[in-house]
Order: C-alpha cells, then sequence, then structure tokens
C-alpha cells in the first residue's frame, strides 16, 4: 500500500522482476492516504508500505528515494520572483497537492 508518492514510477520496475522471478507471489499496488498506511502495518493487513516524511516513531525506514519539490505560483504572486522557498515561506499561502494520478 502506498502513498501517491510516484509509486508507479518508483516500484513499478521492482514489481515486474519480482513477478518474472517470483511468479506464484501476489503483489498488490493500492494508494491511500497517510492515515490508513499508517494503521495498515500496524494491524497486519499489509508488510510494507512507502510513505513521505515523517515516518511515526512506531516504524523502520530507508530512504528510497530524494525528489525535489516544485511550487507552481502566478508571476504576479508576492513571493514568485525568489529564486528559492522555503516550507516556511509558503505557510500562509493557500495550497492544494496533486498526485501523478489526478487529472
Amino acid at each position: 500500500m502506498f502513498t501517491a508518492a510516484r509509486s508507479g514510477i518508483h516500484f513499478a520496475p521492482l514489481f515486474i522482476a519480482f513477478r518474472s522471478r517470483y511468479p506464484g507471489v501476489e503483489i498488490t499496488l493500492r494508494e491511500q492516504g497517510s492515515k490508513l498506511l499508517e494503521e495498515s502495518p500496524l494491524a497486519g493487513e499489509i508488510d510494507l508500505g512507502a510513505s513521505l516524511l515523517p515516518v511515526p516513531e512506531a516504524f523502520e525506514w530507508q530512504s528510497i528515494a530524494s525528489e525535489p519539490l516544485m511550487v507552481l505560483l502566478a508571476r504576479d504572486h508576492a513571493i514568485a520572483a525568489r529564486p528559492s522557498l522555503t516550507l516556511e515561506d509558503l505557510r500562509e499561502t493557500p495550497s492544494s497537492c496533486s498526485s501523478p494520478a489526478s487529472p
């Protein structure tokens, strides 16, 4: 079970290789929200999950990828001309996030 953290890009090649090596083992890929993702392994419903940081202390984890976070702003937005931004810079800015599956 995975969040929409670009799971297809990171895991599809691994799933293909695993399936050819172990054809009798079933792998299910589900994209779900963080709360359910955290509850499922603790309940024994899944063996592993992939998520974005921060990871709750109840879990052991390994980083598998690091990617830049991009911000889209209107050209006339008050902070659009800055060469770089921090999350603190964006704290008061209304926002939404999308996943690769979003239209």
